[in-house]
């Protein structure tokens, strides 16, 4: 899912930079879509975080800041001199400012993980977790590609506690991550246990459109195959309420 809807020019109608008949437009949609409304406070919020700074600030770090950074300042868990730095940075930093969008919109459901997992050569590794999730240490397997020449399969999972709060019943979710034989990148899994057909995982990269969503109906639910490096967000909905998040970066190293 994008962070607003194809064609609805957020920022320029924030900056009163739209002429009359397109002003108009947005203006109707805005009225109608909850999440443009939503897009729209958060850029309100950024903004005004933004008249603090002062010209030196505002010239900002130019590198990509670490997930774990963003995550806490969404938190508010950042001291005042880190938190106005991160802000000075989102001014020229469209990736930094959608992932802090992505993590803000999930409502803070019940069930929150950040896990920051660094691959290369077949190799994985959780450096990162926070949340109400951990990590589960497994030994390397054996390729399910049926080759001859069977080759070892490198996994990490990381387990939740998921509960659903009308009915009170409760599934232990796992995401499951391993490197895929047949690509570059790795393959990442949702087992459940026990399945609850009437939830929903979705699969989407951080601003980007979903990878994928279905109902966790079975054991095992492929989420996708030869993902690259990026941050991906887990989610787990029953109907409008999200259950569960995982926010997962993945980092080729």
């Amino acid at each position: 899912m994008p962070l607003f809807h194809p064609g609805v020019d957020i920022l320029r109608y924030r900056e009163g930079d739209l002429d009359e008949e397109k002003k108009r437009s947005v203006d109707k949609h805005i009225q109608e879509c909850a999440e443009c409304r939503e897009y729209l406070a958060f850029v309100d919020d950024v903004q005004a975080g933004l008249q603090e700074l002062t010209p030196e600030e505002l010239v900002g770090m130019q590198t990509h800041l670490e997930p774990e950074l963003i995550y806490d300042y969404e938190q508010g868990k950042l001291d005042d001199k880190s938190a106005r730095e991160l802000r000075a940075h989102m001014v020229f930093c469209d990736t930094c400012t959608d992932e802090l969008y992505a993590l803000r919109r999930l409502h803070h459901p019940r069930s929150f993980t950040q896990a920051v997992i660094r691959f290369a050569k077949k190799v994985l590794e959780i450096v990162d977790i926070s949340g109400t999730g951990e990590m589960l240490e497994l030994a390397p397997e054996v390729s399910r590609g049926g080759s001859d020449e069977e080759t070892p399969e490198e996994v990490v999972q990381i387990e939740d506690t998921v509960a659903d709060p009308e009915t009170k019943r409760s599934s232990a979710i796992r995401i499951r991550i391993e490197t895929d034989p047949r690509g570059t990148g790795v393959r990442m899994l949702l087992e459940a246990d026990p399945p609850e057909p009437d939830w929903k995982v979705s699969v989407a990269p951080v601003g980007g459109e979903e990878l994928m969503a279905g109902p966790i109906a079975k054991n095992e639910t492929l989420l996708g195959s030869d993902l690259g490096p990026g941050s991906y967000i887990v989610n787990i909905r029953k109907g409008e309420n999200s259950l569960a998040s995982f926010a997962l970066a993945l980092r080729d190293s």
